[in-house]
């Protein structure tokens, strides 16, 4: 075996470790965000908390990623070598987010602890995508949906979890939130040690400040990518009303169960778990369109069903079919703009676009918490298909061409 050839067997056997560890730490961060959905009907009714008060809390998520994700795109480029670090940091994060989350006397500490629950995650996908996108030029797709198959796993678990710790131990929503304080602390040294290297050796070169900004510039200039941010501001406005209100419905309107309500909050992305390495390897073969412009039409549908096909199987099959999509999706979009991203400024561009959605995003609780408090519930479900359904326009007029994007990846 000559020296060339152990060389690149080392390389591709360090990057699935990376991207391995980065799966994990993914599904780390969504099993604590995801879990806070299945406490929230509870917290809402200790706490005396109204739809649009509910809605503020989604506002709040959506501002923090806000002020992190534009920002600290440019700050993750520069600080690489810091990158495992910032991985184990997030883990730490956790922790402090679910203590206070524990200790919260009133909505305005509870603001507090949504921003510091926000974090981890927001931060988290900045020096993620960026590294993978590094080390998959030619199967982004794949490697950054298994890296959102972690994530998937962490969405189905969480809410299991929680709404097992609930209904089964009959632990009160504080008790589980100090309990779920305790296990991140460990991740924190597992990943300083596994990820200490997991930036240093990023291609793309040192550039400075300046050419990172003009370079994310230039991709915000793209039609395609301004197609995208669109396509993504709305698809992810319809789901985060969606999400936020529907262990609301369950608990509330079809006084489900602690346990069931968990366990539909789960099905809202189980079926991902096997949907996401084959809807991004498919994209990867016939573009990204292909696959987002009918799995969004499907996503519309699905929402629409939610509070018309009553409270059994139905429902259950409904909430399941949502699951195929709902994160799917999402991680393909991501996958499709980090195609045009310039090498070595992925967080930079990732970031900014992304970042720039979160801003029309953060309205999107606030006007679904007065749905529910003005006209019912189920008006948040018709406002989530409508928002979706026009993603679905949105991309179809999109010039998302697949050459355009193979060229730029090879470039």
């Amino acid at each position: 075996m000559s020296v060339l050839t152990r060389v690149q067997r080392a390389t591709k056997e360090n990057r699935v470790f990376v991207l391995a560890i980065l799966t994990l730490g993914h599904g780390v961060t969504h099993f604590y965000q995801r879990s806070f959905l299945v406490l929230l009907p509870k917290i809402a009714v200790d706490l005396g908390l109204s739809g649009v008060r509910v809605g503020a809390l989604g506002t709040v998520r959506h501002l923090t990623s806000f002020s992190i994700e534009v920002p600290g795109g440019f700050i993750i480029d520069m600080l690489k070598h810091r990158w495992g670090m910032i991985f184990a940091g997030c883990m730490g994060l956790i922790a402090v987010a679910w203590a206070v989350t524990g200790a919260t006397p009133n909505f305005t500490v509870l603001v507090i602890a949504v921003a510091l629950i926000a974090l981890p995650g927001t931060v988290w996908h900045l020096p993620a995508m960026a590294s993978l996108s590094q080390r998959f030029p030619e199967r982004r797709g794949l490697a950054v949906s298994v890296h959102g198959l972690g994530g998937n796993l962490g969405n189905i678990l969480g809410p299991l979890a929680a709404g097992m710790l609930l209904g089964l131990l009959l632990l009160t929503w504080r008790q589980v939130a100090f309990l779920y304080a305790v296990p991140p602390l460990i991740m924190v040294f597992f990943l300083w040690v596994s990820l200490q290297n997991v930036g240093g050796q990023s291609a793309g070169g040192e550039q400075g400040l300046r050419t990172r900004l003009n370079s994310a510039k230039g991709l915000i200039k793209s039609p395609a990518v301004r197609g995208l941010v669109l396509v993504a501001m709305l698809r992810g406005m319809g789901f985060d009303a969606l999400t936020l209100f529907t262990p609301i419905y369950l608990a509330n309107e079809l006084k489900m169960g602690d346990v069931l309500v968990g366990f539909h909050i789960a099905l809202l992305t189980a079926l991902g778990v096997i949907a996401l390495p084959m809807l991004g390897s498919l994209s990867d073969k016939f573009g990204r369109k292909v696959v987002l412009l009918p799995g969004l039409m499907a996503m519309a549908l699905l929402s629409f069903a939610i509070v018309n096909v009553g409270s059994g199987l139905a429902l259950t099959l409904v909430i399941a079919g949502m699951g195929i999509f709902s994160y799917s999706l999402n991680q393909i979009i991501r996958a499709a703009v980090l195609d045009l991203a310039p090498l070595g400024s992925e967080a930079t561009s990732y970031g900014l676009v992304f970042g720039s959605t979160q801003v029309f995003a953060a309205f999107s609780p606030l006007v679904a918490g007065a749905l529910k408090d003005w006209l019912g519930i189920e008006f948040v479900f018709y406002y989530a298909a409508i928002l979706v359904a026009f993603s679905a326009f949105l991309l179809f007029a999109c010039p998302l061409h697949r050459q355009e994007m193979i060229n730029t990846a090879a470039g």
